[in-house]
């Protein structure tokens, strides 16, 4: 069956010359696979509305050399809105706005043997390709939109029009492209995955909590070893980590501090939701410092003891930043009022960080990949019915006025989660600023 479908997806039907050729194909009663082959033209986004628009749940396989950017936003944009995910599929290309579009998908799906490949957005002008500021202007705001990193989006338009980045699995882990690699080839074949949330929280469950294992000790009495196994590190995070003691002493620090903290279930959530942070730095030091220094701070304010936070590690933060090795980790949220960006849901709690059914009076929180927060006093119907790993967006709704210098709490954000339809608006902090 499986190989039935691959020789379906792009051979079984010629590349037409009035723009891409778009079908659905039945997978069960609820999966439908959408195949898209050849260069996007215009009128290619409202034929991919009118032949998916009564899909619950779809994979919409990509196959083409590029063509009209609008088109390709707005495909990626309607798979975004929709909860679809995306797939280039084995030893197909998608280039230039089929890349665009690809994007969109809540989860990626990319063949080892696929290509994916993106550069600037141009005009045709006497027969020349130029790059064009406006073009740009919009692709930026569409890939802010879908919650990618400001590194990912210079990586996007990096290349002139004549030429193009191809992306690499090494390259979309270090830009902050989340991407897995799936394909029908092969003794080892998998299943079509299931629904993009479950996945997704698989991904985020699935950080990895340290393990204090015997280590040679410094002058400081922890280990330059991080907690983890350096022969697995894979991330760019990890690798980093490994190859600066520094840093290896900083995590082995952490994992110490988890170790004896008093409320085990509230930091063990929280230390997940950092080694996502942590993720999303790459291979940049001096954020992936900043986010441990911020680990280590929180998790000795869960009654960890004995350790406290080092003297060295900031001072070697500041030393990195004078070297220009990197930037501070800091929350990337919507800056004006009615801005909206696209994230995705790392942690659900309690309004104290704990396990948010363990208490009817204690209210909730949902913690966002962006390093978005917001909190209530109840227990919001609409956060109960989110998961972990769902994806939405998230809109600045009001910033409070007459605030003391300092103090910037008490904005309200506007949440739509993509999978449930739910809507829901509320504060970033439990008080206003100025109070409590």
């Amino acid at each position: 069956m499986k190989r039935t479908v691959h020789a379906l997806l792009f051979y079984g039907f010629s590349v037409s010359a009035y723009g891409a050729e778009i079908s659905v194909l039945s997978l069960s009663p609820e999966q439908a696979l959408v195949m898209v082959r050849g260069d996007l033209i215009a009128s290619d986004a409202d034929t991919f509305r009118t032949k998916t628009t009564s899909l619950t749940q779809a994979i919409v396989a990509l196959s083409s050399d590029g063509g009209n950017l609008l088109s390709g936003i707005d495909i990626g944009t309607q798979i975004r809105m929709r909860n679809f995910k995306t797939w280039v599929p084995d030893d197909e290309k998608c280039a230039s706005a089929c890349a665009i579009a690809w994007l969109g998908g809540t989860t990626r799906l990319m063949s080892p043997t696929a290509r994916v490949g993106f550069h600037a957005a141009y005009r045709i002008e006497n027969g020349k390709a130029l790059e064009t500021g406006a073009g740009n202007a919009l692709l930026g705001a569409y890939l802010a939109r879908i919650g990618l990193p400001d590194r990912a989006v210079f990586y996007i338009t990096q290349s002139a029009p004549h030429e193009m980045t191809w992306l690499s699995f090494a390259d979309a882990r270090a830009q902050g492209i989340l991407v897995e690699s799936f394909s029908l080839q092969g003794a080892n074949e998998k299943p079509v995955p299931s629904s993009p949330p479950t996945e997704a929280s698989r991904e985020i469950e699935q950080q990895k909590l340290p393990h204090i294992a015997p280590q040679p000790q410094t002058s400081t009495g922890i280990s330059s070893e991080p907690s983890f196994s350096c022969e697995k590190a894979k991330r760019p995070d990890e690798l980093t980590i490994c190859s600066d003691s520094k840093l290896g002493q900083a995590d082995r620090l952490i994992a110490r501090l988890y170790a004896t903290a008093n409320d085990k279930a509230t930091a063990r959530g929280y230390l997940r939701t950092q080694n996502i942070f942590r993720t999303d730095c790459g291979s940049d030091p001096v954020c992936i410092l900043s986010v441990q220094i911020s680990t280590a701070q929180i998790l000795s304010s869960y009654g960890a003891t004995g350790f406290g936070i080092p003297q060295w590690m900031t001072d070697y933060r500041d030393a990195l930043l004078k070297q220009g090795r990197g930037r501070l980790w800091a929350p990337s949220l919507p800056k004006r009022l009615g801005a909206c960006q696209q994230t995705q849901i790392i942690a659900i709690a309690d309004r104290f960080g704990g396990e948010i059914h363990s208490n009817p009076e204690s209210g909730s929180s949902v913690t966002f990949r962006n390093g978005g927060w917001i909190v209530s006093y109840s227990k919001e119907p609409q956060v109960l019915r989110s998961r972990i790993g769902d994806p939405v967006e998230m809109c600045l709704a009001s910033i409070p006025k007459n605030c003391p210098p300092g103090d910037d709490r008490g904005k309200t954000y506007t949440i739509t989660n993509y999978r449930t339809g739910d809507v829901w608006t509320l504060p970033d902090a439990q008080h206003m600023c100025g109070g409590a």
